[in-house]
């Protein structure tokens, strides 16, 4: 069955999309991801390049965390995946390391491209992350962006997305207010 809604790929139209989530709000690029290394796995070029940015309180409530790295691990010429994660609350007692990002992913995000942040929460990117690696990757092309989970995070990224010259600002709502 074919995807539901606007929220998808084909609608970001650009080939290096950017996925920023806080949360659950992971849910809707976990679908995509997979579909995409499923069509790998049998040989189809996905014709995409996708950077995951997931960012929770705290380190052990990256859910599918597991599975993610492992499909960032595959990544290939046709799977051009990178995920990384990033802990608003860097406590080791609650699974934070360094392969994990410190800081709220908004800042994350605003800081890999040096946009200011809030200078009283500092940032750092996971230990294995090159920033200017990761920053050529994604303005390689142009790039969308799509986002899903707090509207504050949400908010704190439309205007970096026009800065930044991004093709699109998709948003997937499901937040109660």
């Amino acid at each position: 069955m074919p995807p539901k809604g606007h929220f998808t790929l084909a609608a970001a139209e650009a080939r290096t999309v950017v996925m920023v989530a806080t949360g659950t709000g992971l849910a809707p690029f976990l679908g995509q991801v997979r579909t995409l290394y499923r069509l790998h796995e049998v040989g189809v070029p996905a014709g995409y390049r996708v950077v995951l940015m997931h960012g929770c309180a705290h380190a052990d409530e990256f859910g599918f965390e597991a599975e993610l790295r492992a499909y960032a691990k595959a990544r290939s010429d046709d799977f051009d995946f990178t995920y990384l994660t990033t802990a608003s609350r860097a406590d080791e007692g609650h699974g934070w390391s360094d392969i994990h990002g410190a800081g709220r992913v908004n800042e994350v995000f605003r800081s890999l491209f040096d946009l200011p942040t809030d200078a009283r929460k500092p940032v750092s990117l996971p230990r294995d992350v090159d920033k200017v690696k990761l920053r050529n990757l994604i303005r390689a092309e142009p790039a969308a962006l799509m986002v899903c989970g707090n509207p504050g995070m949400i908010d704190h990224l439309r205007e970096p997305a026009r800065q930044l010259g991004m093709t699109g600002f998709m948003v997937e709502e499901y937040w109660k207010a």
